[in-house]
């Protein structure tokens, strides 16, 4: 199993390890109702670092626009500097081979996110496409550094605390925006997260890394979280996870992210996803148990009211937020309609819940620059 460079920080503050997408990463640190009352509330911190980050240069925007256009389904060339796009990599069945995030640094110049579990097909594929397309492009992986999230409301005022000669530009970032603190370095901070909360994700050299954790944790009283925590966080604003919500069985149009798609270039994957398009029968959706105690796990099977299977649990838990039974699944189109009654198989018992097509739960992000 690999280990992040916070991998000490985390043993010492009593975390349990588990292995996750080939490393040993901290899986909780107190409770998780602590740990997400503290995001919700506050803040928390989180070792993201096992994600995968490279730097892609093209020899010019022409290039590696065609490389990142074809490579994606959402069209690269509306990202501007400073920005952050949302975006997929594609099957060749048309599926999702994950979903990732690209960070414009300037014309020819980008970071890009992946997941960890997804590494090696992500950086195959990228490899196998620079070959096809006899394109002029640098990829370059980064194994020295630490990717750390801050989330919360008050995770602005902490950061700013903490970085002071940043703290303008930390507080002027709008929602899916970053800052290139030190290009040298490749260290940015942007304003992005997986919690439904305002936040930041750090990307900054291990060294670096484990001081900020420390201060964090010592100075500012931030709460050190884990997978278990982070997993429900996400599932509250129905985040979808890759190996869950996320396969490369399944299209975006299925993943509820039609919105990914730009069908007006080409792109690897897109003929496949034609050609299904109306083999596309099941949606994910989010689910609210009506019963407090009824808590639906990944797996379970779900159920119309004709007692007819029409999909199963891909994600579910206890919300803390909601005080109840939660998830997300995949279901026929037909019986995915919002507010319509759904009935999970929990023990062998089937129980109601509520169809959701967005999360209830309304956080803290700042959708815009406060004016």
């Amino acid at each position: 199993m690999k280990q992040t460079h916070l991998y000490n920080e985390h043993c010492e503050a009593g975390a349990k390890m588990v292995p996750y997408a080939g490393y040993e990463m901290p899986l909780q640190y107190s409770t998780i109702k602590e740990e997400v009352t503290a995001v919700r509330s506050a803040c928390g911190i989180f070792d993201v670092s096992h994600m995968q980050v490279m730097r892609i240069r093209g020899s010019n925007r022409e290039t590696l626009e065609q490389y990142l256009n074809y490579l994606t389904c959402r069209d690269v060339s509306k990202l501007s500097r400073g920005k952050v796009q949302y975006n997929a990599l594609m099957s060749s069945g048309g599926g999702i081979l994950d979903d990732i995030t690209i960070y414009r640094i300037d014309d020819n110049d980008v970071y890009l996110i992946s997941n960890a579990g997804r590494a090696k097909e992500v950086s195959e594929q990228f490899s196998k496409v620079k070959v096809e397309l006899n394109l002029d492009i640098n990829l370059t992986s980064f194994t020295d550094h630490c990717l750390i999230a801050v989330q919360g409301p008050t995770s602005e005022n902490n950061l700013s605390k903490l970085y002071p000669q940043w703290s303008s530009e930390i507080q002027d970032l709008e929602y899916y925006s970053f800052h290139l603190t030190n290009e040298s370095e490749n260290t940015f901070i942007a304003r992005t997260g997986y919690t439904g909360e305002d936040g930041f994700e750090i990307f900054l050299p291990a060294e670096k890394g484990r001081k900020l954790w420390s201060d964090l944790n010592s100075q500012h009283g931030v709460t050190p979280c884990g997978l278990a925590s982070r997993d429900n966080l996400r599932m509250e604003v129905f985040y979808p996870l890759y190996g869950n919500e996320l396969n490369d069985d399944r299209s975006p149009r299925e993943s509820g992210m039609s919105r990914l798609i730009d069908m007006d270039k080409d792109f690897f994957g897109k003929e496949a996803l034609l050609a299904r398009e109306e083999k596309d029968t099941k949606i994910i959706r989010g689910i609210i148990m009506e019963n407090k105690n009824d808590i639906p796990r990944t797996g379970f099977s779900i159920f119309n009211d004709q007692d007819q299977k029409i999909g199963e649990v891909t994600s579910g838990g206890f919300s803390f937020t909601w005080n109840c039974g939660f998830g997300l699944g995949f279901i026929e189109k037909e019986f995915a309609k919002k507010d319509s009654t759904v009935f999970v198989e929990i023990r062998g018992t089937k129980k109601p819940g509520i169809i959701k097509i967005r999360s209830p739960y309304k956080g803290s992000i700042k959708l815009k620059k406060a004016s």
